[in-house]
């Protein structure tokens, strides 16, 4: 299967530590890759450089060797194989703010060519399109399922032309009331109902400052 292994995070790592996630700190004097967090099974890597997300890492079961780097509708995406040490060692939550992260709901692309996003991350990473769902006024949501997340590519005739862009991440948490309170009104918005039944959601203040749309969901029901 393929999985979501990694997403490169641009800017500083305060803002992301002010929601409560947990970034490993620097070895003082001694090289080092960059700081790195983790939301569920998903890491985070903080590339510096301008804030928003940078880049992803899919584990693919047929790469073998080295990562590859390559583009995927103007995304940068690695490709490492499914070993050791790009696997969550069957750790599947993660801290923040006091309660857990248990999984990482979905990954939002916007992209003003859903058929170029769609062909090229069927040529690269074997991905199909799941489900298209209009939501009104010419813009639509595109689907896709790598083994532990989605892919929700958003699209729009009023988008600018050009290469896709990751724009945006959801965690399901386990306490998402807890949360909005511990962290309170500056940082989060009042939980409220999701588009998905049954599920609430609380969105990370633009004040923060992550440069990149973030959400927070109670977990899917079955």
């Amino acid at each position: 299967m393929i999985r979501l292994v990694a997403l490169e995070v641009g800017g500083d790592t305060e803002p992301w530590e002010t929601i409560g996630l947990p970034v490993d700190e620097p070895t003082i004097g001694i090289p080092i890759p960059p700081r790195r967090s983790r939301i569920a099974d998903v890491e985070v890597r903080f590339a510096g450089g301008e804030p928003g997300l940078q880049g992803w890492v899919f584990a693919h079961p047929a790469h073998e060797g080295d990562p590859l780097v390559v583009d995927v509708a103007g995304i940068r995406t690695t490709i490492v194989g499914a070993d050791p040490e790009h696997a969550s060692n069957g750790n599947t939550t993660s801290p923040l703010a006091g309660a857990a992260a248990v999984g990482l709901d979905h990954v939002v692309v916007r992209t003003s060519d859903p058929e170029g996003f769609r062909d090229a991350v069927g040529r690269v990473l074997g991905l199909e399109l799941r489900r298209v769902r209009p939501v009104g006024n010419g813009w639509e949501q595109w689907f896709y399922k790598p083994d532990n997340t989605v892919i929700e590519v958003v699209t729009s005739p009023d988008l600018p032309r050009g290469p896709a862009t990751l724009w945006g991440m959801v965690a399901s948490v386990d306490d998402l009331d807890a949360i909005a309170t511990r962290l309170g009104d500056d940082v989060v918005s009042a939980p409220k109902a999701a588009v998905q039944p049954g599920r609430s959601i609380s969105t990370v203040r633009q004040s923060v400052g992550l440069g990149v749309a973030f959400a927070l969901m109670t977990p899917h029901q079955r």
